[in-house]
């Protein structure tokens, strides 16, 4: 045999040695912590979070890349314990503010405000005690908002109405900084992970 051919054999006995111990490749990547809150008294609680869609390239078994995709979506959360009659939240200023000053203005998505739900809220309070109260909760997503991976400020102000008068008002400018964290698995272990 010629030694091209011992080389080339060799090299191909390699791979296939390393594609059956490994089946490949799959790299997994997402943004760490996404999301910022305000006012743990409940009076009110706010929840923003980054909604970043899945999206997987590659080829299976050979190499894939599990990440995200453009543009992102930001959900809110709304949640106070002061139960009111014909309650309304009222956006005064609701925007997201880019790096390059580029600003979005989302209050046009929500002209007539949010109507909350009277619902229960369960939660862990501080001290590891479960706790059950009363409470308006409202949640809503701001569809493709984000078209960018770079940094944004979302600014949020407003305040909860109860026939037409003001009951809490809320405000928060929250900074979110993208930062992914990356892992490289061999294509068995992450079936086994995915339970796939």
């Amino acid at each position: 045999m010629k030694p091209w051919k011992r080389g080339a054999l060799v090299l191909v006995l390699l791979f296939g040695v390393a594609w059956l111990l490994t089946g490949g490749l799959v790299v997994h990547s997402y943004w760490v912590n996404p999301f910022r809150s305000s006012n743990k008294e409940f009076k009110p609680y706010i929840l923003a979070e980054v909604k970043c869609p899945s999206a997987t390239i590659g080829i299976p078994f050979v190499y894939q890349y599990h990440g995200d995709r453009l543009p992102f979506s930001v959900a809110l959360t709304y949640i106070t314990h002061n139960v009111v009659e014909e309650p309304r939240i009222e956006f005064e200023r609701l925007s997201i503010t880019f790096l390059d000053g580029a600003e979005a203005d989302l209050l046009e998505r929500f002209p007539g405000g949010l109507v909350p739900r009277a619902t229960e809220h369960w939660y862990i309070d501080d001290l590891h005690v479960h706790q059950k109260k009363p409470s308006l909760r409202s949640e809503v997503t701001i569809e493709d908002c984000v078209p960018t991976r770079a940094a944004f400020t979302l600014r949020i102000k407003g305040k909860l109405l109860s026939h037409g008068e003001t009951v809490e008002t809320f405000e928060a400018d929250w900074r979110f900084t993208p930062s992914y964290d990356t892992h490289t698995f061999s294509t068995w272990y992450w079936i086994l992970l995915s339970g796939a």
